[in-house]
This record gives structure tokens, C-alpha cells and sequence, in this order.
């Protein structure tokens, strides 16, 4: 199966959502100079984009996001060290998911990079240090949950009740809850909604959805030591907005890295801070990483 790619006329969405012209045109100019780029994974393939130089970091998006969802902080990143982000193929398991992101590693011929994870990107993060600790120099964590074994059988339920419950308006809420939960200038909202068509119109389906519940069981199936006995620097991220159901899984991080360095970010950045804060996210992680080179 092909990666996704952007639709011909993929700006008409945009233009149609009313989408300011210029947050248009810096989009345009950002997918036209961040080319994606390809590797087997499986039967499907994994599709990234490479830009930068220095030091690696590996962007894993949270499941439910591509990875130019997270462009506005990509181009921030990209002026202080190489920024590797992925695209989860559609429909893949989370063994096919970890094997790879080492696949992207030896295309771009890296031994080891410091890995940003957001929500299932985290929970990916620190299954692959766990599985490949000489792959991962470093961590970083936005909102997200630690593997819990016990968790495993609650998301393969999700999974059958997302196939089951597809026409009955499991999309429709998902899209209407994407919007809702977007924290973003009130300017920038028609090029979100533009976003949001193109997303949820071109690239989510109901297989990839129960695809991505079952990965993050199959994740927490293999459960994690808590504390971890990784060696490496962690800095979790915590955001407001992050809904009820996932907060108890969030509080176990701190609990499994408890020499972890925590940042939170203050009232008004919202959860989406990838669109809000991608400044201020940029230094802690730059901070991190000069504190490797200071090692």
C-alpha cells in the first residue's frame, strides 16, 4: 500500500474553509521544501520527511495525526538540529509501527537520535527505548500515557466499537472533536477547518482507526518497568485540555521516569501547543539536547 500523498488540488479545501492566505501560502511553501520520502514497512509504507541539520530528533505525532500536522514546530526544530517525522502507515500493527521507525533510522543513516513523542507517539517512544535502547539517546513527552498492561484489553474493545459504531457518527464526532479541542488564533481557524476536511476526507478511514486502537493495545500489552531502568534524559510535557479518560494513564509517566525533568505549560496554551507553543517547545528541547553535548 502507497503512502499517502496530497491531492492534486488539495488547496481548494483550504480556500473553500476560508483559510487566511498567507498561513496558506506558508503551508504551500512547507510541503513544496519538505518532500516525503519512503520506506517498506511490511506490506504498506512508511512515509517521513527528513529537513535540517545537526544532531537527530525523531518526531512521532500523536496516532491520529499526520506528521505536517506538526509543521508550524517542524520549522521551528528544523533551525537547530535534523528533524525526522513520520507518517504511520494506515492499517499497521504496532510491531510493523517500531521496525519502522528503524527503518526511517538506517535510510537516513542514524545509529541513535533523541525521539519527541506526542500521546500514542510517546507511548511508541519509549516501547522502541525499551526494545532498542541504543536507538533512543533521548526522550521527550507531551501528554503521553506509560504502557500499562492492563490497559491492552480496554482499547482492543475500542477498536470493534469504532468499526461498529463508523456509521453511527464516530466520525463525525471525531472531526467535530478535533475542531473543538484545537487551540489556535481565532485567524488561523478557516486554515485548521481546511486542514480538518483534507485530513479526515483523504487519509482517515475506518480501518485505520481500529488499526491504531489495536496498536496502542498491542503497546501496552507489553506492559513496561515502572520505574523504567532507562539511563537516558526524559522530559515529559504536560499541556491543559487533556480529556478525563486519559489523565490517570498520563499521572504513571512521572511515576516511571522519576528522575525525569517536568515542564508544564501555563493556562492559555491549550493542548495543541505543536500550533501555539512551537517556540517555546523548541528551546526546552534544544536545552535538552545541548545538555547531551555538554555529557
Amino acid at each position: 500500500m502507497p503512502a499517502w500523498a496530497p491531492a492534486p488540488d488539495w488547496q481548494a479545501l483550504y480556500i473553500a474553509a476560508k483559510a487566511s492566505v498567507s498561513l496558506l501560502e506558508r503551508f504551500s511553501t512547507y510541503r513544496l521544501l519538505h518532500p516525503v520520502q519512503q520506506v517498506a514497512v511490511g506490506d504498506a509504507m512508511m512515509a517521513y520527511t527528513a529537513s535540517g541539520a545537526g544532531a537527530p530528533i525523531l518526531l512521532l505525532p500523536d496516532g491520529d495525526r499526520p506528521a505536517d500536522f506538526f509543521w508550524r514546530l517542524i520549522e521551528c526544530l528544523e533551525r537547530r538540529m535534523r528533524v525526522i517525522a513520520v507518517d504511520y502507515p494506515a492499517g499497521a500493527c504496532a510491531a510493523d509501527l517500531l521496525a519502522g521507525v528503524q527503518a526511517v533510522m538506517r535510510h537516513e543513516g542514524i545509529g541513535a537520535a533523541s525521539v519527541l513523542g506526542f500521546g500514542f507517539g510517546g507511548l511508541l517512544a519509549q516501547c522502541l527505548a525499551d526494545t532498542e535502547p541504543a536507538c533512543v539517546r533521548a526522550l521527550t513527552l507531551v501528554n503521553a500515557p506509560t504502557p500499562i498492561m492492563g490497559k491492552a484489553d480496554g482499547y482492543h474493545r475500542l477498536a470493534k466499537a469504532a468499526q461498529s459504531a463508523w456509521g453511527f457518527g464516530f466520525r463525525r464526532r471525531a472531526r467535530r472533536a478535533f475542531l473543538k479541542g484545537l487551540a489556535c488564533p481565532a485567524e488561523d481557524k478557516g486554515f485548521w477547518r481546511g486542514y480538518e476536511r483534507e485530513w479526515f476526507g483523504q487519509r482517515w478511514s475506518k480501518s485505520a482507526a481500529a488499526a491504531l486502537l489495536r496498536a496502542q493495545a498491542d503497546l501496552h500489552a507489553g506492559g513496561g518497568q515502572c520505574p523504567s531502568s532507562l539511563r537516558i534524559p526524559v522530559l515529559i510535557v504536560e499541556t491543559e485540555g487533556v480529556p478525563p479518560n486519559l489523565q490517570p494513564a498520563l499521572r504513571r509517566t512521572p511515576a516511571r521516569f522519576p528522575l525525569a525533568e517536568r515542564r508544564t505549560f501555563a493556562p492559555g496554551a491549550g493542548r495543541t501547543i505543536e500550533i501555539t507553543r512551537p517556540r517555546e517547545l523548541t528551546r526546552w528541547i534544544d536545552q535538552q539536547r545541548a545538555s547531551l553535548e555538554n555529557v
